[in-house]
């Protein structure tokens, strides 16, 4: 049985291998990929795709809203520890809270910026 596997795996080794080599290689030339044409969002006649964009540009607005006043909190609690009103352990306690929920909601609003572009929200629409 085990001399079975090792020669299922070493034949699915050599498919893939093969496989690859072959989709680089046609006729021993390098292969170019073919452009697929794909219409680009109409996003200037499309009701639809102009609600779902003017929701996501919603999302996105009060995700860096929330990022900007956490940002504004922390930075009055490093003055506060600079002027001596506040411990070195609330300033780093507020710090790494502040970094979770930093990299939390940047994280969230890459995504969704990812997500408007692929929907095609972010191109200019000439008027």
């Amino acid at each position: 049985m085990k001399s079975f596997l090792k020669y299922g795996a070493g034949f699915a080794g050599l498919l893939i291998t093969v496989g690859c080599v072959s989709m680089v290689l046609v006729n021993g030339k390098k292969a170019e990929p073919i452009p697929v044409a794909v219409s680009a969002p109409d996003l200037k006649n499309d009701v639809s795709l102009r609600r779902e964009c003017a929701t996501l540009f919603r999302e996105i607005i009060t995700i860096q809203d929330d990022r900007e006043t956490l940002r504004r909190n922390l930075n009055k609690t490093q003055k506060a520890f600079h002027s001596g009103e506040t411990t070195e352990v609330d300033f780093a306690e507020a710090r790494v809270a502040w970094l979770e929920s930093e990299n939390s909601l940047a994280t969230q609003a890459a995504a969704k910026y990812s997500t408007g572009r692929s929907k095609g929200c972010f191109q200019k629409i000439e008027q």
